[in-house]
């Protein structure tokens, strides 16, 4: 999926799809159908073979449904049906056929009795075979229609924070993938080059967290999180439908404590990725409808992870010099480094990041500033050349135009959110905010005269 979006590929990899990067979009999206034209090719194949399996296996609805489920689902119930139909019709041919070829027999009456003792035998035998298969748990999820429920909600159903997609900075905390036979996929996220550079962060402070004064974990949970955002990285959570919301300051500090925990020991590790699993399992499992998985099991799993991953941080942060005199734990030398540093230049890191002027390098993603009838527009591009005597700078844009704008009618790109206002980039006069942002790059844009239409994040631009 990193691939895919092109955010981040291994040296023997290429960028795009592939038919591993489909299906963990397919996953992680609960996109697991394939499309209607794959369901027309699939009737194709069977039509060059023969009319029969065509028949039987070849149904294509007469309309393109509103979805693709639909269609596989009305192709599936047709072909099973029609299947069963072509049985019953098979079965009672044979059974024609064998009582007119008994009646030219001189012993008539066994010949037709043997017939029907075999086929009371079969249909018997089928019927425990049936029995027993329902009694099996995917039977029950059959019969009882659980398979068509789908394990995740809906998107109206989340409570969502600004909703945006990652880029190759940001540190990812995905929710989908936590699941025992998804094997290596688990850790499918710590491929993102911002996720690698958070990990090592943490590396380099868990081996003594839990010995560390409160204080002191106070100031290494700040220390992480700002070296995460150095490179304009953001936090983002992977929520209940398989999109991704930005996480505020306060909504970090619990997940960087759990990393901090759970990479202090192996042990913690396995407990904590063991931990995933049960709760993935009370969300998405076959027994999620029950009341024991939908609220006693996920709240004890919730206070249990409190005891094991919960670390005391004090409400107001003394001096750090005045910890480090009783040295009752250690650090590496590159966590007491930058300690050490962060409290000599927290104060004059604030006053200097107000005078700070944002310096713009060759190759940065831009938006440049643009007005028209409708009003500013915000346009993106990448920055080509630099002319400092001039204060220039070429950039080329997405839609493929190029030009010379001022440094002071640009600024470096932000990923979109949810709450942006934003216009369409072939009907210049649609204008709307965007109110969803989906994990596979569709947004859904409210409109100025109060409509909704969905579009592609790659065909919208930013206007204020």
């Amino acid at each position: 999926q990193l691939r895919t979006f092109g955010i981040y590929k291994p040296n023997n990899k290429a960028w795009g799809f592939d038919y591993f990067t489909v299906t963990c979009s397919r996953i992680v999206h609960d996109e697991m159908g394939y499309n209607f034209e794959d369901l027309k090719d699939w009737s194709d194949k069977f039509k060059k073979k023969a009319s029969l399996l065509h028949y039987l296996f070849g149904h294509v609805p007469d309309e393109e449904p509103d979805t693709n489920r639909e269609g596989w689902h009305e192709h599936l119930e047709v072909t099973f049906m029609r299947c069963i139909g072509f049985g019953k019709l098979a079965f009672g041919a044979m059974g024609f056929v064998y009582i007119v070829a008994s009646m030219a027999q001189q012993k008539k009456s066994a010949s037709i009795v043997r017939g029907f003792s075999i086929s009371a035998t079969i249909a018997t035998l089928g019927a425990l075979a049936v029995y027993r298969i329902s009694l099996t748990p995917w039977g029950k999820d059959i019969t009882n229609g659980r398979h068509m429920d789908s394990p995740f909600v809906t998107p109206a159903e989340i409570s969502a924070n600004p909703l945006t997609l990652p880029n190759a900075k940001d540190i990812l905390f995905a929710t989908r993938l936590d699941s025992p036979f998804l094997a290596s996929q688990n850790e499918f996220y710590n491929n993102q080059p911002g996720n690698a550079n958070y990990y090592s962060l943490i590396s380099s402070y868990s081996h003594s967290i839990e010995s560390t004064p409160p204080t002191i974990r106070k100031q290494i949970v700040d220390i992480v999180m700002k070296d995460a955002r150095k490179e304009k990285g953001r936090f983002l959570l992977q929520n209940a439908h398989g999109d991704w919301e930005v996480l505020l300051d306060k909504e970090v500090v619990p997940y960087i404590k759990r990393s901090l925990v759970a990479e202090s020991s192996p042990l913690m590790k396995v407990m904590d990725q063991e931990m995933r699993f049960l709760l993935s399992e009370c969300k998405h499992g076959r027994h999620r409808k029950s009341a024991m998985f939908r609220t006693h099991a996920p709240a004890n799993l919730s206070k249990l992870e409190s005891k094991l991953f919960g670390l005391d941080l004090p409400v107001k942060q003394r001096k750090v010099a005045q910890l480090l005199r009783p040295r009752l734990f250690i650090l590496d030398a590159q966590a007491l480094r930058s300690l050490s540093s962060s409290s000599s230049s927290s104060s004059s890191g604030d006053a200097s990041k107000n005078n700070a002027v944002q310096m713009l390098e060759k190759g940065d993603i831009v938006e440049a500033y643009f007005e028209d009838d409708d009003g500013v527009v915000w346009y993106k591009g990448k920055i080509d050349q630099i002319d400092q005597r001039k204060g220039t700078c070429h950039i080329l844009f997405d839609d493929g135009d190029d030009e010379v704008k001022p440094i002071t009618e640009l600024r470096h790109f932000e990923p979109y959110t949810s709450g942006d206002l934003v216009q369409d980039l072939i009907e210049s006069s649609t204008r709307g905010t965007i109110t969803y942002i989906y994990g596979n790059g569709m947004v859904a844009v409210e409109l100025e005269n109060g409509d909704s239409a969905p579009v592609h994040i790659l065909d919208i631009t930013r206007v204020a």
